[in-house]
């Protein structure tokens, strides 16, 4: 990964992460929640998971982020937070 590849990787973990606790979300709950285990939460966490884009992307629509990166991952999904609110 270049320099400015891992900054933006650390910067997604961290905002990975912020957002997790702010919904009060477990690394556990989480990975449950987009299929994946924790270890790979923590490694995006991180900035270390270099080869989980689909995993990052998922667990980006889970967390209810509007866009990512300039990205839109509003889908629409199905899937509900906590107090009701659909994600994406």
């Amino acid at each position: 990964m270049t320099a400015s590849e891992l900054r933006l990787a650390a910067a997604f973990g961290r905002r990975i992460r912020d957002r997790r606790l702010e919904l009060g979300y477990t690394q556990d709950k989480l990975a449950m929640l987009v299929g994946a285990n924790r270890r790979a939460i923590g490694e995006l966490e991180n900035g270390k998971g270099k080869s989980y884009l689909g995993l990052a992307l998922s667990i980006a629509d889970t967390l209810g982020f509007a866009q990512l990166g300039g990205v839109s991952t509003s889908h629409k999904s199905s899937r509900r937070l906590p107090g009701g609110k659909a994600s994406g």
